[in-house]
């Protein structure tokens, strides 16, 4: 990772995004929206490259469990990403109220069972946030 964590994230995303151009179009002017609120929060720079880097689990190349912000999110982590920043990436739109509305519970074929089989990736990004809501999980993986 460079020192600039917002170049980094840029050329991160460019990289994971290049066969998926309107996604990639969609991260820009997220990015260029962040960039004009950053004075507004604790971290700018931290904020910047969530934006950038917020679909990067959209890639093909980077699918373990099929939904993506955990898939973002796990790569991040795995490339050195400071936590804070694959928190975000990993709960960004209410990520934990979609995997809910997806069916967390489902069967066999569903986004939900796929989550479960990552396993360690739903534990470590999206069952903390469902726990910050209110919500039981068990060691499963399960919600109540």
């Amino acid at each position: 990772m460079t020192d600039d964590l917002v170049v980094w994230a840029e050329e991160v995303a460019r990289t994971c995004l290049r066969d998926l151009p309107r996604r990639l179009q969609h991260v820009e002017g997220v990015a260029r929206r962040a960039a004009t609120v950053a004075d507004a929060v604790d971290d700018p720079e931290l904020l910047v490259a969530a934006a950038w880097l917020h679909d990067i689990g959209y890639s093909a190349e980077l699918v373990t469990t099929g939904f993506h912000p955990v898939d973002g999110a796990e790569f991040l982590h795995a490339e050195g990403a400071p936590h804070r920043l694959c928190a975000l990436v990993a709960n960004h739109s209410c990520a934990c109220v979609e995997a809910r509305r997806r069916g967390y519970r489902g069967g066999p074929r569903t986004p939900a069972r796929r989550m479960r089989q990552g396993g360690a990736a739903w534990r470590r990004w999206v069952a903390p946030e469902l726990a910050s809501l209110g919500w039981s999980v068990d060691p499963s993986g399960r919600t109540d």
